[in-house]
């Protein structure tokens, strides 16, 4: 028996994993998880996690789980490249813009920012409605629209799939370079800890968090908790909004050709803007700088092809150069 899934030709597959470079991704994970407590700088731990995804490619054999291997690697290595700027944040604290996107986005809101005209219009603190249990349940599935997307794409264009995650990481990895050379606080984080707006933002998704782990306890929700805000994987990764970028990303692709699609593209792009703006996680500005973002990668389309076209070549000459300066080759063509 030689059929696909005979025992001789997994055999055979397995064969083509080279364990030994595999095995760089593990010991990775598990150094980024104490970099702060040895001290590992940051320029270095961001390099090492940035080979991550060419050693995958390096290790399996050409296939649709290489192409899944290789996005799930750089989801994990945009968390890294997220969370990094935070690594020192009372140092960073002293560059954070909180006022500056206040004021811009209350000359857009007509004399208040979006976040708080929604929050005056749909929320009656403390009590916690259906619309804040939902939206909070999509917010923490950050993740599932664009994986879901390429799973989809993977299994009914194999071909197209370098091309969209090259720019679904594209643009999420650029806003990273916001978050390093701008850190801007969110609503949320201008209204409770600096007391802008009134303090009439507060971010939904904690109070959400905080009354089911509460229900779980059996415990009575303490109202107003806000806990220490040093607890926050980046909470100053605001401009551009990589929730925005992604799903201006994922719109562009289910638009397509015809005016039905585009609707839904547009639908599916303006349900995510409002989702963000109720949590009060971003200002309209961070919207607008994530839009000229994704189209500005849109329109580098043709450069990321070829760079994708050239990472089995770098890859397998184990180039220090190619793993330090970009993760976008890594979703090289599978076949």
């Amino acid at each position: 028996m030689t059929g696909k899934g005979s025992p001789r030709r997994r055999r055979k597959r397995s064969k083509g994993v080279r364990w030994p470079i595999l095995a760089y991704i593990p010991a990775v994970v598990a150094l980024a998880a104490v970099r702060r407590r040895v001290g590992l700088p940051r320029p270095v731990m961001i390099a090492l996690a940035s080979a991550a995804p060419l050693a995958v490619v390096v290790a399996l054999p050409s296939s649709r789980w290489r192409s899944a291997a290789v996005w799930a690697t750089y989801l994990w290595l945009f968390k890294v490249a997220h969370q990094a700027p935070f690594d020192e944040p009372d140092k960073i604290k002293q560059r954070v813009r909180v006022r500056q996107s206040v004021r811009l986005d209350s000359v857009i809101g007509a004399g208040a920012p979006l976040a708080l005209r929604l929050q005056r219009a749909l929320r009656d603190p403390p009590r916690l409605t259906l619309l804040d249990w939902t939206l909070s349940a999509l917010y923490s599935a950050f993740w599932l629209p664009p994986s879901l997307l390429l799973m989809w794409v993977l299994l009914h264009d194999e071909k197209e799939f370098p091309r969209l995650a090259a720019r679904l990481a594209a643009g999420y990895h650029l806003t990273t370079v916001g978050y390093w050379i701008r850190p801007t606080a969110p609503p949320w984080w201008a209204s409770e800890i600096e007391g802008e707006m009134g303090g009439g933002v507060q971010r939904v998704t904690r109070e959400v968090s905080h009354a089911a782990r509460a229900g779980l306890r059996g415990e009575p929700r303490r109202q107003g908790e806000q806990g220490d805000w040093r607890e926050h994987g980046n909470p100053w990764a605001s401009m551009p909004s990589d929730h925005f970028v992604g799903a201006a990303t994922e719109a562009q692709r289910l638009a397509g050709p015809g005016q039905i699609a585009g609707a839904q593209g547009v639908a599916y792009l303006l349900a995510k803007g409002y989702l963000v703006q109720y949590l009060r996680v971003h200002y309209v500005i961070d919207h607008a700088a994530a839009l000229a973002l994704a189209e500005a990668v849109r329109r580098a389309d043709p450069l990321l092809q070829a760079l994708a076209r050239g990472l089995p070549v770098a890859a397998r000459a184990h180039s220090a150069v190619a793993a330090r300066s970009s993760i976008l080759p890594a979703f090289a063509r599978t076949s």
